[in-house]
C-alpha cells in the first residue's frame, strides 16, 4: 500500500478510540480470497505501518502489502476504498 488519506486515518483513529485500544494497538488490513478484513492488532516485524496524527493506525503484512502496492486507502461514502 502506498498511503492512506487523511479521511481514512481519521476513521481508523476513531475506531481505535471507540474500542478503547491501547496506544500500541492499531488496525490490521488482512487480505482474504473473498475480500478484506480489518481487525485490531499490533505491529509485527515486516509490516508496513501507516500513521495518522502521530499514532500508527494501520498495519499491512507483507502479503497484503504486495497485493495493494501502489494503491491508496481512502474512506468515503461510509466505506474504505482503494484508488
Amino acid at each position: 500500500m502506498k498511503a492512506i488519506t487523511d479521511n481514512a486515518g481519521k476513521v481508523l483513529q476513531a475506531a481505535l478510540n471507540e474500542a478503547n485500544a491501547p496506544q500500541d494497538k492499531c488496525v490490521r488490513f488482512i487480505k482474504q480470497p473473498q475480500g478484506a478484513n480489518l481487525v485490531i492488532d499490533e505491529p509485527r516485524p515486516g509490516d508496513e505501518e501507516f500513521a495518522y496524527e502521530g499514532r500508527t493506525v494501520l498495519v499491512v503484512g507483507p502479503d497484503a502489502a504486495q497485493a495493494t502496492a501502489d494503491r491508496t486507502l481512502d474512506h468515503r461514502d461510509g466505506e474504505f476504498r482503494f484508488s
